[in-house]
């Protein structure tokens, strides 16, 4: 028995130091565990706080931006049309007409007009009194200032038909009977309907195309003349998108 007794305590001894290493151990994978937990956490926030804040910054910028210059151009003293080109445009038109009689069986004479206007004009604007805040842009990984203006238009009022005889060229053909169809009435047709024959031939891609053009290049002049010094002053770029 007492050798038995001894041999217990033996085994009771050397499982002490295992049982303490083993405490040891487990505090410390505690410990590494609750860093780890608040390290994440921390990072966690940390991201979060900073992205929150380069975007409260990038809102905040593009909005200092927007509202100055579109302030500015507020101030400035412009033409509500911004005129970008005046374009010539050569019209040809055509009338005809016979006089029938007897169910359209006889004719008492036909009579036939073409008139060609070289270099009628038509212009084409901006409507900067469309133009909205919420049509500038500040772009601050480029540091640009977009503009999305409004698209360019055809001046209905603005139309002008040639009057000078050397650029009017008249074919006509008229009736030698006293009841057929007249020269004066087919060309008062004409007349009538040649300022919105123009307004048609302006609507043409070509000089739709031409007009864009013109007005990137008159926009980029006239927002570099109400924005230059504060471009250069704060190292931006200025872009104008055409629609």
């Amino acid at each position: 028995e007492n050798v038995e007794e001894v041999k217990e305590e033996n085994k009771s001894n050397n499982d002490k130091p295992k049982r303490k290493y083993l405490k040891i151990f487990l505090y410390i994978l505690l410990l590494v565990i609750v860093a780890t937990i608040a390290s994440l956490i921390t990072w966690n926030y940390a991201i979060k706080y900073t992205v929150s804040t380069i975007y409260k910054n990038i809102v905040t910028t593009n909005q200092i931006v927007k509202e100055y210059v579109f302030s500015e151009f507020g101030k400035t003293d412009f033409e509500k049309k911004l005129v970008v080109l005046t374009q010539n445009i050569n019209v040809e038109m055509y009338k005809s007409k016979d006089n029938r009689f007897f169910y359209d069986w006889l004719s008492y004479g036909s009579a036939n007009l073409k008139i060609k206007f070289i270099d009628n004009k038509v212009q084409y604007y901006v409507p900067l009194n469309e133009l909205n805040e919420k049509d500038i842009l500040f772009d601050a990984e480029t540091r640009t200032v977009k503009i999305f203006p409004p698209s360019v238009k055809i001046d209905k009022d603005i139309v002008v038909v040639q009057t000078d005889p050397d650029k009017v060229i008249i074919e006509e053909n008229g009736s030698l009977s006293p009841f057929g169809p007249k020269i004066k009435d087919l060309n008062n047709e004409i007349m009538k309907e040649i300022k919105q024959q123009t307004l048609i031939e302006g609507y043409k891609a070509i000089y739709r195309e031409r007009a864009q053009q013109e007005a990137k290049k008159a926009l980029e002049a006239l927002f570099y003349k109400i924005l230059g010094e504060f471009l250069k002053k704060e190292n931006l770029k200025l872009e104008i998108i055409m629609p």
